[in-house]
Formats: C-alpha cells, structure tokens, sequence
C-alpha cells in the first residue's frame, strides 16, 4: 500500500514538473505570410523584401493611386524620395507584427510594428485580384 502511495506521489510530482508529458503536445504553427500580391499583407512583403533588396524602383511597382490607377512612369519617378524614406524607415529590421483592418470591400488599412518599436499605417487596395499600396503615409502612431 505504501509503494503504491509512493508511486503515485512520485508520478504527481513528475507531471507537475513536466518532466514526464502524458498526451500529445500541441504546436502552434507559425503563420506564413505569402511574398506576392495576391494578398494585402503579401503586398507590405513585397514592397519590404524590394526594399531591404535596394530595389527602389521595383518598390515602386507596388504603388497605386487611390481608385486603382497604376502610377505613372513620372509619378512613380516623383515617389522616389518618399519611397527612399521609407526604406530609411523600415531599415532591414523586421516586422514584428502586422495587423489588417478592412476598410471597404477592396481597402484595407495594414498596421505594421517594426522591430517591437515602432507603429506605421499604411492603405493596400484590390485591382482586379492584385493589391497594391495606395497610401505611403506612415503616420507615427507612438
């Protein structure tokens, strides 16, 4: 009777600690975040990887005006300094988390933080099943 007591005591003892695990683990799996513009935040990959890629220009190929209309070869010559302050923005740190709020049915407001510091607001919208950015504001949210 007593090496029984002892037994169970000693299993008890072991659960609590975790040193023995009874039953299957359960493993969150990372959510993957696709790099092209078939999603919202696939579109915010993009333009981060041509970015950390020094690719300015193909930064800008993600870039739209609001309604839909692609930029123009000139607009998108004039967005140059304001997508090289993005870059000096996001820098190569990461994104730590990114949070997507629907605005309209083909709108959507991404909240990026970047490296656990900082907080910007950007706009993607939906053209014919591609997303593009429409809004580079980067409104400091701290």
């Amino acid at each position: 009777m007593i090496k029984i007591l002892i037994l169970s005591l000693l299993l008890f003892i072991l659960t609590g600690c975790e040193l023995i695990t009874i039953g299957v683990q359960k493993t969150e799996k990372p959510i993957v975040i696709n790099i092209n513009q078939k999603t919202a935040e696939g579109v915010l990959m993009v333009l981060k990887t041509e970015l950390d890629s020094n690719n300015i220009w193909g930064a800008a190929q993600v870039l739209a005006k609001k309604g839909g209309d692609k930029l123009s070869a000139e607009e998108r010559y004039y967005m140059h300094y304001d997508i090289l302050r993005v870059k000096r923005i996001f820098g190569n740190h990461p994104f730590s988390i990114i949070k997507s709020d629907t605005l309209d049915k083909n709108i959507i407001n991404l909240q990026v933080e970047i490296n656990y510091y900082k907080k910007y607001s950007l706009k993607a919208e939906k053209v014919n099943n591609i997303w593009y950015l429409i809004d580079l504001g980067l409104n400091d949210n701290q």
